[in-house]
C-alpha cells in the first residue's frame, strides 16, 4: 500500500482517541479556531479534499490521496495528532514535536516535522491497528461525496461543510 483514498484515512480518524498528551503539549487549536480539536480539524480537512474547495482552500481538482493532503497540510498540531494517535512512538514524537518547534514560521515547522515522521512512517502505523489510540466512541461518519453529506443552508469556509459528526466534538 502507498496511499489510502483520504475517506478512508478521514472514517479511521473517527475511532481514533482526540484527547493524547503530545497533542495536548503543542498542537491545541488556537484562538479563533472553528474546530475545538485536532481530531475535528482532521476529519473535516481530509473529508474536504474529495471537493474542490473554496476560498484560499480552492483546488482544480479535488484530491483523494491521504499522502497528498498530509503533505500539504499546514498544520503542527494536527500532524502531531495524526503521529500520535496512530500510535507513534512517544520518544520520536516529542523528537520531532521538539524539532518543528525550533524553527520559525508554520511552513518551516511542517517540513521539520515531515523529515521526521513522513507519510511513509504515517501509512506504517495505519497498516498497524493494534497501536491505535482508540477513542471509548467513536464520532459519527458521513462521507460527503454520499446524497445528503454537504449542508447547503451552511457558509462555505473551504472545509466539506459535512458537519454531522460534529455534535459529538463539542
Amino acid at each position: 500500500m502507498k496511499d489510502i483514498p483520504v475517506s478512508g484515512f478521514a472514517e479511521t480518524m473517527t475511532i481514533l482517541e482526540k484527547d493524547l498528551p503530545v497533542t495536548n503539549t503543542y498542537g491545541r487549536p488556537g484562538p479563533g479556531a472553528w474546530y475545538t480539536c485536532q481530531k475535528e480539524h482532521m476529519i473535516d480537512w481530509f473529508l474536504s479534499q474529495q471537493t474542490n474547495g473554496a476560498g484560499k482552500y480552492t483546488r482544480k481538482t479535488p484530491n483523494q490521496s491521504s499522502r497528498a493532503a498530509y503533505n500539504h497540510l499546514v498544520c503542527l498540531g494536527a500532524l502531531i495528532w495524526m503521529a500520535e494517535a496512530l500510535g507513534e512512538d512517544p520518544k520520536i514524537l516529542r523528537e520531532a514535536a521538539a524539532a518543528a518547534t525550533a524553527v520559525t514560521g508554520v511552513r518551516a515547522q511542517c517540513a521539520a516535522f515531515r523529515k521526521l515522521i513522513p507519510f511513509d512512517r504515517i501509512l506504517e502505523l495505519y497498516q498497524r491497528p493494534e497501536g491505535w489510540h482508540r477513542s471509548a466512541s467513536p464520532e459519527y461518519f458521513d462521507d460527503p461525496s454520499e446524497p445528503g453529506g454537504d449542508d447547503p443552508n451552511e457558509p462555505d469556509n473551504g472545509y466539506s461543510n459535512n458537519k454531522s459528526y460534529m455534535k459529538y466534538f463539542r
